[in-house]
């Protein structure tokens, strides 16, 4: 249970709902309530089936097919993880809207990949995998998607009172927080690779 627990909050931090708050801000703001529900339970949903998807088929795909060791895609997500952090950081933002853009086109790319998950979740999915099972990884995506749901339909029911420089500033500390995940899982991935090299 408290390996599940470490690998469910290490898979809500990869995902930052923080990040999203801002979205779902901006969205609610120019679109009805009902129709931010919906991009928010369809992307989701997408976000999970990719997800759950590249967990059970990812290491046959990369050790199998691609040759690719399970430490190299690690430090590939950690890279672009931490790419993300420096972006949020830097900015503060992570997705402008078009004005009156329609909410439909937007379920899959990007509110599911790669806002929700991307890189590092797809990478850290495929470890939990190989090294606890599918299943086990499974439920830790399906309990970290549900959890980042339930954080957006909470910014969605106070997203008039959200201040929007509170988010901003969030999402900054967010970035901070996420960059140094990235590079953690970098770093690991190369202490990895290098004793695999021995």
């Amino acid at each position: 249970m408290q390996e599940f627990i470490l690998q469910l909050v290490f898979l809500v931090i990869i995902i930052n709902p923080v990040s999203q708050m801002m979205l779902i801000v901006s969205i609610a703001r120019e679109h009805p309530d009902r129709d931010v529900s919906r991009l928010i339970y369809t992307g989701n949903l997408w976000a999970f089936l990719i997800t759950a998807l590249i967990a059970v088929t990812g290491s046959f795909l990369f050790r199998m097919v691609f040759q690719v060791e399970l430490p190299t895609l690690r430090l590939a997500g950690g890279l672009v993880l931490g790419g993300i952090g420096y972006m949020r950081l830097n900015r503060g933002v992570a997705f402008h809207l078009r004005r009156n853009q329609d909410l439909a086109e937007l379920k899959v790319v990007p509110f599911a990949v790669p806002l929700i998950v991307g890189p590092a979740t797809f990478a850290q999915s495929v470890t939990i995998a190989a090294h606890s099972g599918e299943l086990f990884a499974l439920g830790a995506v399906a309990a970290a998607i549900a959890l980042n749901v339930g954080l957006m339909r909470l910014t969605l029911l106070l997203q008039k009172i959200i201040n929007r420089n509170v988010v901003s500033v969030s999402i900054r500390l967010s970035g901070l927080i996420t960059m140094t995940i990235g590079l953690q899982m970098a770093y690991e991935a190369v202490v990895e690779l290098v004793r695999l090299a021995r």
